[in-house]
């Protein structure tokens, strides 16, 4: 398969959402969120994400607003006549890519966190933090052009693919260990 010269250019947006998100993740964790208060049993933790997850939640509510002013201010207050614009089909679009990476940043986030420990909880609000940030620069470079939503895009997918597998393994090492955490 032949990549052309825009395939190349979302790739290279993608390889340089890494760097930039690892370093606002290292300040986060390391220097700009405080420490929860003692989170020492698994049902807090979990408490604790889902709260977390507001965050990530908020940028999908962003997505509805935008839709819902879109089509009441425009001829697509009726979504089967055809008349989106394309401003509204990009919010259309965030809208869902949002609403898919929230539902698993909550599952992935809930679920790792049973398996962190009370000090390195705060890797939950740092990626919560993140994926709201990145969103929101998704959403931009897409109502740009949509060549400039690869940074925004690793900033969540990345992450949220990690939190996933990372917990899925957690899960089936707990499994194989006999279920007892």
């Amino acid at each position: 398969m032949q990549l052309t010269d825009r395939n190349r250019a979302i790739l290279l947006e993608f390889g340089i959402g890494v760097p930039i998100n690892l370093a606002l993740a290292a300040a986060l964790y390391y220097w700009i969120l405080p420490a929860p208060a003692a989170m020492d049993t698994a049902p807090s933790r979990v408490v604790f994400a889902l709260q977390c997850s507001a965050l990530p939640a908020l940028s999908m509510l962003l997505g509805v607003w935008a839709v819902a002013l879109s089509r009441a201010t425009s001829d697509a207050i009726n979504p089967l006549a055809g008349k989106e614009s394309y401003t509204l089909q990009v919010h259309l679009r965030y809208l869902s890519n949002t609403a898919e990476q929230v539902l698993l940043f909550t599952l992935s986030a809930a679920a790792l966190s049973t398996f962190l420990d009370p000090e390195t909880i705060v890797l939950i609000p740092t990626l919560a933090v993140l994926f709201f940030l990145n969103r929101i620069v998704y959403w931009l470079g897409y109502l740009r052009d949509p060549m400039y939503r690869g940074v925004g895009l690793s900033g969540t997918i990345y992450p949220v693919s990690i939190m996933t597998v990372v917990a899925a393994y957690d899960v089936v090492q707990l499994l194989v260990a006999g279920g007892t955490p």
